[in-house]
């Protein structure tokens, strides 16, 4: 039997955690992901689930190339729901997950926060879980104290992806088969703010592809991403865009 069943009558909850991007496969600066990776999470339990995701935050670490968020907006892509090893009994061990994930996140290994300008770890219940009332207000109040880290922008056309608990507003993840991830009860991820327009929209993907034409020590972001599983559903225009400009030709707006 798998070593995350299906919660029944135990008042520990089973948690997991969404991936997208580098943090499924980077190790990051002292190996701080990896160590992660390696001592909370059951890496091999992985699975693939459908999530809201897409190419939409400058990094300047990444020579303002872009890098994957949660997007109301967005088709579903592919990412990843990895079970954490241990189960949230209270507030304090879903804190405790919280500043882990967001340690390997920022890269800070003597944080102890869950959040900062540029995003904030959030909070999904499964429907149907009874989470203790404990838990639920902790988590409140720990975004109601960083509200502006948890403001995460969204385009004028889309609904917010956090309310004002913290609590993610996208759909429970589903598998390829399309029933929903009934393995874990609960699930945090790391929700970066996008980087709009002055027209308060995304990148498209031919303003993304062009940052890693100019930056192409950068676009190892995008390979990594496809070769471990996780796709947005502009990955096709994207790399298309990519192979145009390498091979003299000119697609969409980029200009040769």
């Amino acid at each position: 039997m798998a070593r995350w069943s299906v919660l029944t009558r135990s008042k520990s909850l089973k948690i997991g955690i969404l991936i997208i991007g580098s943090l499924f496969w980077d190790d990051g600066q002292d190996d701080i992901r990896k160590n992660w990776r390696e001592d909370r999470l059951f890496v091999k339990e992985a699975m693939d689930v459908a999530a809201p995701i897409r190419y939409g935050r400058k990094s300047s670490s990444r020579g303002d190339t872009y890098t994957m968020v949660l997007s109301m907006k967005a088709q579903l892509g592919r990412a990843k729901l990895v079970p954490c090893a241990r189960a949230i009994n209270d507030s304090n061990d879903l804190i405790n997950e919280a500043v882990h994930l967001w340690r390997a996140e920022s890269q800070r290994v003597s944080d102890s926060a869950v959040s900062d300008t540029w995003g904030c770890a959030a909070l999904k219940i499964r429907d149907g879980v009874v989470c203790p009332d404990e838990i639920k207000a902790k988590w409140a109040q720990v975004a109601q104290d960083k509200a502006k880290h948890f403001n995460i922008r969204h385009a004028h056309d889309e609904l917010p992806l956090l309310d004002n608990s913290g609590i993610l507003q996208m759909a429970w993840p589903t598998k390829a088969d399309g029933k929903p991830v009934l393995e874990v009860d609960a699930l945090l991820v790391s929700t970066n703010q996008p980087t709009l327009t002055a027209r308060n929209e995304y990148a498209d993907p031919y303003d993304i592809a062009r940052a890693w034409l100019r930056c192409p020590e950068h676009d190892h972001y995008f390979y990594k991403n496809k070769e471990h599983g996780i796709k947005t559903f502009e990955d096709d225009t994207i790399l298309e865009e990519i192979w145009a400009a390498h091979h003299g030709g000119c697609g969409g707006p980029i200009v040769c």
